[in-house]
């Protein structure tokens, strides 16, 4: 991604309301009712989101074929972008991510970090911009991120997806 001096990087948690001021803890019960997670262009902004990291905490070991430590999910969690209240893209093509494994089909990078005696945890970067170009969140369109959990993950210990990229003028 080219910068000019006018750019502004930018790195924001998906929170509950959008714009960094709601909870960022995704370590939530969504079995019942989903709960979205949000990432919204603050004001007249456009954000060229160049990549996600997806960081996952769990207490026991870390297996390919669970997403919490006691087994995979039932519903998954979703990426999609939405413009003007109506779903414009699902990132993950209708396959949301139930395991740990689940998530290196759109994330070249995921490491495991086993530390033997503590938590244990996975990190994920996804960059948008190596997959052809950044996506890009418009304000006048009504431009957002979504991160849907749709199961309970309150027996994560952490849960959070930042993004990153760069703010380049107004839209």
């Amino acid at each position: 991604m080219a910068f000019s001096r006018n750019d502004v990087p930018f790195f924001r948690e998906a929170d509950t309301v959008g714009n960094g001021s709601g909870s960022m803890d995704l370590t939530v019960n969504g079995s019942v009712s989903p709960v979205t997670f949000k990432l919204q262009p603050i004001g007249d902004q456009l954000l060229h989101l160049a990549r996600a990291i997806f960081h996952i905490e769990i207490s026991g070991n870390l297996r390919a074929e669970f997403f919490t430590a006691t087994g995979p999910l039932t519903n998954g969690v979703q990426l999609q972008w939405w413009r003007d209240g109506s779903l414009y893209l699902d990132l993950l093509g209708g396959f949301p991510i139930k395991t740990a494994a689940d998530i290196s089909h759109f994330c070249y990078d995921v490491t495991p970090i086993v530390v033997g005696a503590g938590n244990n945890f996975w990190a994920a970067r996804w960059t948008f911009a190596q997959s052809g170009a950044p996506i890009i969140l418009s304000s006048n369109r009504g431009d957002e991120m979504r991160v849907i959990i749709n199961d309970d993950l309150t027996s994560l210990v952490d849960f959070h997806v930042n993004f990153q990229g760069v703010i380049k003028g107004t839209g």
